[in-house]
């Protein structure tokens, strides 16, 4: 017989008691202990290894995933990895009838440790509305149901870039007899990438009498860590805010099986309050509680981390060697410029957030309401704007207060500004290129509009000092803003990049009334004004395109294009308010050019015949419908612009892109309309001509679409069209989000584009663009919108 431990009955009792809960007839379900909302996503427990990501803006982020498992991480910029899930990090709960036996349980579907028992199957459900997530388990004898996380909040820049992650436990006792409780949060002392070297491991338990906090810190110091690592820190933290007992363990070994932990939670659901070992590998934090029939009691643990110098110029392995030809880039993270440098910060930011995690929830909560609120929206667009917003953490994001290593001033660059971006995607490393960032645009300005000012900033300043073709603010492989340009091709001009620029400037002003701002990027718009003169060949006010020569459409343009004379027309009426604002005397040739670049895109694009605007005038395809080629027209309906095309032959042109785009894809759900978002080019017999990437559906593209077709079906009193509008954009987040067994789900990874018969065929996976459904949001309605005054 084999030698097991004694607390292997319990864990094995425990297993097969989980089993009989979840699968029998009789099992309860968890009493839940925060209302969830109804437009929240959920899956069963485990169902997917994605989820909502902690960590605020530039923090450095990892997902709380379905599965219950931490990862996949997103820590340092331009370096994600995928498949890391954390060994050593997990909730763990402890039940004990009177007079019954104990049980553990690992909170998590898959054990991250040998000796860990996992929940059963069927155990619960996984709820997700960034930036909350939900778990509710229905396998225990308690009620049991836990919320994390972040304080995201609406026009926030302290609190939204802090490193904490928040998770409230609330256990219930629902039987007729006492029953003893206790939850341990278990976390490895870990590197922020497995690449990067971080050693010699330290412990130290903390606690705050006055508040009842108690928590380790996990931090390591060696000569020979890089800058990034040093001296870097992990807190655990736990409150018994309502009654019960709080411990710790300093360390555990977290490079064995997990049993040392585990086996001493199960003792009786407390921890020793001193170091299992000397490795300080890992550390521990529980609470415990005894509950009566029918009483609750809720209780929060705080995962905080103070890792605040960031590099590029090399990959993590490499930042504490990188070589003087390719020296390393050291920023302070966004979040040190409220703490203390000289001091570590872990503890102080967990000590925070357990004190003020109410307050927080309560500002997250103050903006997601009214856009919960909305009727005209329906759940699944709820759903699908606040998840997606999950990028804002997650993409690569950086956010800096002060570059360590190269005098910003030297460069060119404000010191003054907090410089930020996100990356395009993991396998476009780009920072914020102008041609995929103003799919978010909307939601930045509408949520964090600073976020928007410092990128579009740097972008002025990359236009001033050099060509007016700006592409992104560089890449983490290089130096940040101080070597731009990273995804640019030599000699190659994209059309469309002067006009992004303008209307973005545009667009941040229009919200902002921003008068500083408009001064310093003017230069910048007067160089993209030229550059889109210049590409007008033949003197109509459009640029004349010549194959390859935009970022932004999915097949190359001839002569005049719908893609490229909307954004051109849509540029010069905000570069004719903007002078006007400024008292340039080129308002008036603006003014002149406008009528004439508008009538020409009219008359050379409209095809009677057809009752659509046609992609181009030379191309191959002359007479192709492209699905996203309103880019331009959406701006101006966006920016409250004077309309760039007819209001007639925009109707009857975006019918007959549902009727030929949207319509003919794959239709899932029965209402003979497809449900795949809007093909990306067709030809006049509707099938995708051989062209680029005619086939594709653009996520974006689709959302914007949508957006435009809103906004013309309520201008218009056409119903058909509104309705076409919220099918369109279903479509795409149905691919995405919707769960379906053997579907594709691209939850927390929506790609740019997948193919349109076949969706399972994505490129570009977890892109910045998805946030483009905030174009339709915003469209239909602005939750944030100050009522009227009343006269």
């Amino acid at each position: 017989m084999l030698n097991r431990p004694w607390w292997y009955a319990v864990l094995t009792f425990g297993l097969v008691l989980g089993c009989a809960r979840a699968w029998g007839a009789e099992a309860p379900l968890a009493r839940v202990a925060w209302p969830i909302p109804a437009a929240a996503w959920q899956v069963p427990i485990g169902r997917c290894e994605r989820g909502v990501p902690v960590g605020g803006v530039g923090a450095g982020s990892f997902m709380v995933n379905s599965a219950g498992g931490f990862g996949p991480w997103h820590f340092v910029p331009g370096w994600p990895e995928e498949t890391r899930r954390l060994a050593g990090a997990a909730f763990h709960f402890y039940e004990r009838p009177d007079g019954g036996a104990a049980r553990v349980v690992t909170l998590a579907s898959q054990a991250p440790m040998p000796a860990w028992t996992p929940l059963p199957p069927a155990c619960g459900q996984y709820y997700a509305l960034y930036p909350k997530g939900w778990f509710t388990y229905r396998c225990f004898t308690a009620d049991l149901s836990m919320k994390f996380f972040s304080p995201m909040i609406r026009g926030n820049f302290r609190e939204t870039s802090y490193p904490v992650a928040i998770f409230e436990f609330e256990v219930a006792n629902p039987s007729e007899r006492p029953l003893e409780v206790a939850v341990m949060f278990t976390f490895p002392n870990a590197a922020a990438h497995t690449a990067e070297l971080r050693t010699g491991f330290l412990t130290e338990a903390q606690a705050d009498p006055e508040t009842g906090i108690v928590a380790v810190v996990l931090d390591a110091r060696s000569e020979r860590n890089p800058p990034t690592t040093q001296d870097s820190e992990w807190c655990i933290a736990v409150r018994a805010e309502r009654g019960g007992t709080v411990s710790h363990a300093a360390s555990w070994n977290a490079l064995a099986s997990g049993g040392d932990i585990i086996g001493e939670f199960a003792r009786a659901g407390r921890l020793p309050n001193a170091a299992l070992d000397t490795t300080a590998s890992a550390a521990a934090v529980a609470f415990h509680a005894r509950l009566e029939p029918k009483a609750a009691t809720t209780v929060p643990f705080v995962l905080s981390w103070d890792f605040p110098r960031v590099a590029f110029g090399a990959p993590p392995h490499a930042h504490g060697a990188a070589s003087q030809s390719n020296p390393a880039t050291l920023w302070w993270r966004r979040y040190t410029a409220h703490l203390d440098r000289s001091a570590n910060s872990a503890f102080a930011l967990a000590r925070d957030a357990l004190l003020h995690h109410g307050e927080w929830e309560a500002e997250v909560d103050a903006w997601v309401r009214p856009l919960l609120d909305t009727p005209e929206y329906p759940d699944w667009l709820k759903q699908l704007a606040l998840n997606e917003l999950y990028f804002e953490a997650f993409g690569g994001a950086f956010w800096e207060a002060g570059c360590i290593t190269t005098p910003e001033e030297f460069k060119g660059l404000h010191p003054e500004d907090h410089k930020h971006f996100t990356l395009a995607c993991p396998s476009q490393p780009f920072c914020d290129p102008l041609a995929s960032r103003f799919a978010p645009q909307r939601a930045r300005l509408a949520l964090w509009p600073q976020l928007e000012r410092a990128a579009l900033i740097a972008y002025a300043d990359l236009i001033e000092a050099g060509s007016p073709f700006a592409h992104d603010l560089g890449s983490p492989s290089g130096n940040p803003f101080l070597e731009c340009n990273a995804s640019a091709e030599p000699g190659r001009e994209p059309k469309d990049l002067p006009a992004l620029f303008i209307l973005q400037a545009f667009a941040y002003h229009q919200a902002t009334e921003d008068r500083a701002f408009l001064d310093y990027v003017w230069p910048a718009c007067k160089k993209c004004y030229a550059a889109l003169r210049a590409a007008d060949a033949d003197g109509c006010g459009l640029p004349t395109h010549t194959g390859d020569d935009t970022l932004t459409s999915p097949c190359p343009l001839h002569g005049t294009s719908l893609l490229g004379g909307g954004l051109a027309v849509a540029a010069l009426e905000a570069l004719q308010r903007l002078a006007s604002l400024r008292n340039d005397p080129e308002a008036g040739a603006i003014r002149r050019l406008l009528p004439v670049a508008r009538a020409n895109l009219d008359r050379r694009l409209w095809r009677p015949q057809l009752g659509y605007y046609a992609v181009d005038t030379h191309s191959r395809q002359p007479d192709a419908l492209a699905a996203g080629a309103l880019s331009g027209v959406r701006f101006a309906q966006a920016l409250g612009l004077p309309p760039i095309l007819p209001h007639e032959r925009l109707q009857q042109h975006l019918h007959e892109v549902f009727l030929r785009c949207v319509r003919p894809l794959r239709d899932a759900t029965g209402d003979a309309s497809g449900d795949a978002g809007a093909l990306a080019v067709v030809s006049p017999d509707r099938a995708a001509p051989p062209i680029g990437r005619a086939n594709e559906v653009s996520v974006a593209d689709t959302y914007r679409l949508a957006a435009a077709m809103y906004h013309v079906g309520r201008e218009r009193g056409d119903k058909e069209l509104t309705a076409r509008a919220l099918q369109t954009a279903f479509g795409a987040y149905y691919q995405a989000w919707g769960v379906e067994r053997d579907k594709p789900l691209w939850a927390f990874a929506t790609p740019q584009a997948w193919h349109g018969a076949d969706p399972a065929r994505a490129r570009a996976v977890q892109h910045m663009e998805a946030r483009a459904v905030w174009d339709l949001l915003l469209e239909i309605k602005d939750p944030f919108a100050r009522p009227a005054k009343k006269e």
